[in-house]
């Protein structure tokens, strides 16, 4: 009977699984994600007491896939350790290496990137066991990613060179193209901003071959920032409006590329101080971006717009959408993108007069300055949390204040002042390897030259020799040679001098240069000094 029910109780957790796995199923088809965690979470606990690892394992992936891409990033992270740990016990290396990339994802997306290397590190190292290019390809461009954006250039170099040599085994135009895309940001990150453009213009010829639009979109989009950054602002418009002839066209991502265009669209009207047609732009980056679920995007596009209506000088309709993107930003309960809102905020009620809301988000800036990592965010808050401290008449914080805004605008001027240094550094680096290799290349050809002049002198010197010699006993023999043919005789011994002062010449070459002969061929110059 006690057996009997042992064995009712098990059908009644299998059948309890299988209804619940039919219901996550039909809210992933919907994309319902909240209705897909609370079937999985579900699943979970059942499949723990029924000790089914697997089946735990499965829906750990999930709930990790779903907290990542509702961007609760504690949960993701919470769950992509549980996975990792899982599918270590189990040795399941697929798993642990989906955990690892996922996890230094979640990192990365905070912009905590020294965290997320040891992970994606480790995803590298598993390749060996996944024997998969693809995927190998997609590591190695994630740790060289990570090593751009933590300024570890050379780092960087050599890992992307390590994921296009994986993107050409795999014969993946798309991912050699993403390569030399992210190569291009690399170089732009270094301020090579010609070299970057090449890198970009390559990678956008490799997307065409490939027919992806959404590849040839995101990399116009990009080529339109750096001549933004270039101060180019008609150049950097006419790829902003090509990126969005192409987002449109773009199979996958659609909302996400349009929203990106018509974000960076109006940030060129911003630039031309054209307020309305920024506003326009914006409000249509809005739009697509809410289409996505993206939150973090959301919150910039509402800030960008609050600003607009800053400028404008409509402090109250300003407010209105700085207080969305800061309530957002409360919500992903990021500290280091928190800040960008609460200075908005800040300089809104100050313009309002509103010193009492201006207190709260001094306090709060205060709180958040040591997670901000954006120098040109902290330069701005500290120069308004001095305005309001002045403004208040605590003049011995105003000036505390302007005074860390004044040390951090000379911290940066050296940092980039180090960065230019470093750069030049690296240049002068590799143009020294490249002379070196073309001198190494030079004394191999002047070696191979004077072996040949050796050579040929060895093997022609005899038979001049016999001509020199019978030619002058001719002259010597036959005293009443006609003046005609005795000048017949003399020019061949002439010439037999020429050709071994040609020799004796080419045995002392030192440097090869080259001079044009007929035909449009090149001879070597071998009486160039």
């Amino acid at each position: 009977m006690k057996t009997d029910n042992v064995i009712s109780a098990e059908e009644r957790v299998a059948d309890t699984i299988e209804l619940l796995s039919q219901s996550e199923e039909k809210a992933s088809e919907k994309k319902d994600i909240e209705t897909s965690i609370d079937c999985c979470k579900k699943i979970v606990a059942l499949a723990q007491k029924a000790e089914l690892p697997q089946l735990t394992l499965k829906h750990y992936k999930k709930l990790l896939i779903n907290y990542c891409a509702l961007e609760s990033n504690q949960q993701a992270l919470f769950y992509g350790k549980k996975l990792a740990s899982l599918a270590e016990e189990l040795n399941d290396v697929d798993s642990l290496e989906i955990a690892f990339v996922r996890i230094g994802g979640i990192h990365w997306n905070t912009s905590n990137y020294k965290s997320a290397l040891p992970y994606l590190n480790k995803a590298v190292k598993l390749q060996t066991k996944i024997k998969d290019p693809e995927r190998s390809c997609i590591c190695f461009r994630n740790v060289a990613m990570t090593y751009t954006k933590l300024q570890e250039y050379e780092k960087a170099s050599l890992y992307f060179d390590k994921a296009y040599s994986s993107a050409k085994k795999n014969g993946s135009t798309r991912l050699a193209a993403e390569i030399i895309y992210w190569k291009g940001l690399l170089e732009s990150e270094q301020n090579n901003l010609k070299k970057a453009i090449r890198n970009f213009f390559k990678s956008e010829d490799l997307f065409r071959k490939d027919s992806d639009n959404y590849g040839i979109a995101i990399t116009l989009n990009t080529v339109g920032s750096v001549f933004r950054k270039l101060k180019n602002r008609k150049k950097a418009l006419h790829y902003f409006k090509l990126a969005k002839t192409y987002a449109e066209k773009s199979e996958c991502f659609r909302e996400n590329l349009q929203a990106d265009v018509y974000n960076n669209i109006g940030l060129i009207h911003y630039d031309d101080k054209h307020y309305d047609k920024a506003l326009d732009n914006y409000l249509l980056s809005l739009e697509h971006r809410r289409n996505t679920g993206h939150k973090d995007h959301e919150s910039i596009t509402l800030l960008n717009i609050a600003n607009i209506y800053i400028k404008k000088q409509e402090y109250n309709t300003a407010l209105e959408y700085a207080l969305k993107s800061h309530e957002i930003k409360e919500k992903l309960n990021n500290n280091k993108k928190l800040a960008s809102s609460t200075k908005v905020l800040l300089k809104i009620y100050l313009s309002l007069g509103d010193l009492q809301q201006a207190k709260n988000y001094v306090s709060k800036l205060e709180e958040l300055s040591p997670h901000i990592i954006d120098n040109s965010i902290s330069l701005e808050a500290f120069e308004m949390i001095s305005e309001y401290y002045e403004t208040t008449g605590d003049y011995k914080k105003a000036h505390l204040y302007l005074q860390k805004h004044l040390k951090l605008y000379r911290e940066i001027s050296c940092q980039d002042l180090r960065q230019k240094i470093v750069n030049q550094e690296h240049k002068y680096r590799i143009d020294r390897m490249r002379l070196r290799n073309k001198s190494k290349i030079e004394r191999e050809r002047v070696k191979t030259v004077l072996a040949m002049a050796t050579t040929t002198m060895h093997q022609i010197n005899q038979p001049l020799m016999v001509i020199q010699g019978n030619a002058e006993l001719l002259l010597m023999k036959h005293k009443d040679f006609v003046a005609k043919d005795r000048k017949y005789l003399e020019d061949i011994i002439g010439c037999i001098d020429k050709v071994k002062e040609t020799l004796t010449l080419l045995t002392k070459v030192q440097e090869i240069k080259y001079k044009s002969y007929l035909n449009d061929d090149n001879i070597i110059d071998y009486t160039s000094k």
